[in-house]
């Protein structure tokens, strides 16, 4: 398909099962304070519903530090759920609806001087700036299924936020160290707002070959505030100071089909594939 040139990683986080209760944890111990914890509940509700919910946090001191403000760089503290609930009701339908929410924050990055104000050692950092980063992710799908008697159905709706925060020195040195120049500061707020649907046809697997065919329909907004200040040598006094106000929206309409045709029976097949694709850019 579109933009898998080079082929597809497809990665397939657990789905509810029926036939029993269950449960997995797991707690991973390491250097600087690491801790991992990892769990995965899962429920069988009725012979035709079950769910699951799975939580995985993570936290790490940081491998670098400012050493003018004493805070810590390159750390990790994340927390992320994810919940599943599969309903059943015939034999030939299946309802998978899925939820999950991510959160992560730090000191940012240990941009190190090799110039200016340098200590020697690449670990910590002389920016003398409160540097951070947070990021927040969240969606929701529902995918449905349906053994057809001449195929089989496959719709797939999915909505997902992305917002983050980053504030951090693109300059390796603090402004006292300068003796010209200044200092850049950036702040970076990001928000992304997805919504697709894929409707797909997939044909039985004929004794003379099989085709799979549908539409993808992709609804995408980011919205980016971009500031960036600059703090004079030796003052510190804010020499300059933009923002950048970005948006950019993309709507895309497709159409596809990939089929094959067993020409030769398990000796030579003909394969092709059309994809008609609509984009539309606004920003």
């Amino acid at each position: 398909g579109r933009n898998v040139t080079g082929g597809a990683i497809v990665i397939q986080t657990r789905d509810p099962v029926f036939d029993k209760w269950g449960a997995t944890a797991e707690v991973t111990a390491g250097n600087l304070g690491d801790l991992q914890y990892n769990a995965l509940f899962n429920a069988p509700l009725t012979d035709i519903a079950a769910f699951n919910v799975s939580a995985s946090v993570q936290r790490r001191d940081g491998y670098g530090e400012d050493r003018l403000t004493g805070a810590k760089e390159d750390d990790i503290n994340s927390q992320n759920f994810r919940s599943k609930f599969l309903l059943t009701p015939t034999d030939t339908l299946s309802i998978l609806l899925s939820a999950d929410h991510s959160y992560d924050f730090n000191g940012d990055r240990t941009l190190s001087s090799t110039s200016v104000g340098d200590d020697g050692d690449p670990r910590t950092s002389e920016l003398g700036v409160d540097q951070h980063f947070s990021r927040v992710l969240a969606g929701v799908s529902a995918k449905m299924v349906w053994q057809a008697p001449v195929g089989e159905v496959t719709s797939i709706s999915a909505y997902r936020s992305t917002r983050s925060s980053e504030l951090y020195s693109s300059v390796g040195a603090s402004y006292v160290f300068l003796t010209s120049g200044s200092q850049s500061i950036v702040s970076d707020d990001d928000q992304v707002r997805t919504f697709t649907e894929e409707l797909r046809y997939a044909s039985p697997r004929w004794d003379w070959g099989d085709f799979v065919s549908g539409f993808y329909y992709v609804n995408e907004s980011g919205h980016r505030e971009l500031g960036t200040q600059g703090l004079a040598a030796k003052t510190g006094v804010r020499a300059s100071s933009t923002v950048a106000d970005e948006f950019v929206r993309t709507i895309s309409n497709a159409g596809f089909a990939d089929g094959t045709i067993h020409i030769i029976p398990d000796k030579f097949d003909f394969s092709a594939g059309v994809r008609y694709t609509v984009d539309q850019k606004t920003a």
